[in-house]
């Protein structure tokens, strides 16, 4: 089974909704860009397709980082991410925002990570996003 890919999606929720016609719970496009490691030393990316999806298969473990995000240093930021054709949303937990010595900001990293194991059953083939936000009552917003 672990041939079988699954593309981890970075595209825009407005465009899943055209091309799967499901109700995916709304939200703007952010900012922040999504990376997708192999390891938690967040030093080997998932492989990515031509068409640039992370390929990931049931039962893997990945590692995620949010770059680019215009939160504050330190502010709290919660990561999702939808993976059922319902929109149904899997909380990650909740992460604060850090900054590269290049002013960088972003969440995840091999001292705070944002680990996901992808369900057993998870649909083959799917396109699955990633989503953040401040704590409620703010808007959600997915990677690119």
């Amino acid at each position: 089974m672990k041939n079988k890919k699954i593309p981890l999606s970075v595209f825009l929720v407005l465009v899943l909704l055209l091309i799967f016609n499901t109700k995916y719970i709304s939200a703007t496009k952010g900012t922040g860009i999504l990376y997708v490691y192999e390891t938690k030393a967040y030093d080997e990316l998932v492989p990515q397709s031509k068409d640039g999806f992370y390929e990931v298969y049931p039962g893997q473990t990945i590692y995620i980082q949010i770059k680019n995000i215009e939160e504050e240093l330190g502010s709290p930021i919660e990561v999702y991410v939808s993976y059922k054709d319902s929109g149904e949303r899997t909380f990650l937990g909740t992460f604060d925002v850090k900054i590269t010595p290049d002013g960088t900001r972003y969440v995840g990293d091999s001292i705070n990570p944002i680990s996901w194991t992808v369900p057993l059953e998870a649909e083959v083939c799917n396109t699955y996003v990633v989503q953040y936000k401040k704590p409620n009552p703010n808007p959600t917003y997915h990677c690119q």
